[in-house]
């Protein structure tokens, strides 16, 4: 790929990525733009850019339509808010649900440990208190 400089020009054959051979322009760096060989591609590639451009463009146009479309539905559904509390009010009922579960899951165990130690103490208790019972009968007799 060589350049050539004609009468104010710099033109070269290059190969596009696509592996067609095209013409280049070289285009000076200037205050308004860095220096550039133009056109980037061949011109069977440039009308694809172009086209998946205009593509691309059309695209968003309906999205933005859609969009606007659905904002207009959803402004005149009376009903949407309602709706929308009672589906949340729903997952959250599920969500506790399962947060109870859980928790009942993990802290049974704790809870049990707990009480089997309250009732052991309280047994612990009852025996003291009868052998004091027992010793007081034995210091009266």
């Amino acid at each position: 790929m060589a350049a050539v400089a004609t009468a104010g020009r710099t033109v070269r054959r290059t190969h596009c990525g696509c592996g067609s051979e095209f013409g280049q322009t070289y285009l000076e760096k200037t205050q308004e733009h860095d220096s550039v060989w133009l056109p980037p591609c061949c011109p069977k590639c440039e009308r694809e850019l172009l086209e998946e451009k205009l593509a691309e463009e059309k695209r968003e146009q309906e999205n933005a339509e859609v969009l606007a479309e659905a904002e207009r539905r959803i402004e005149a559904d009376s009903g949407r808010d309602e709706r929308i509390r009672e589906a949340a009010s729903r997952d959250l009922m599920e969500e506790i649900a399962l947060e109870v579960a859980r928790l009942c899951a993990g802290r049974r165990p704790l809870w049990e440990q707990y009480h089997a130690d309250q009732d052991f103490h309280r047994i612990v208790a009852e025996i003291r208190e009868e052998r004091r019972g027992e010793f007081l009968e034995k210091l009266k007799g």
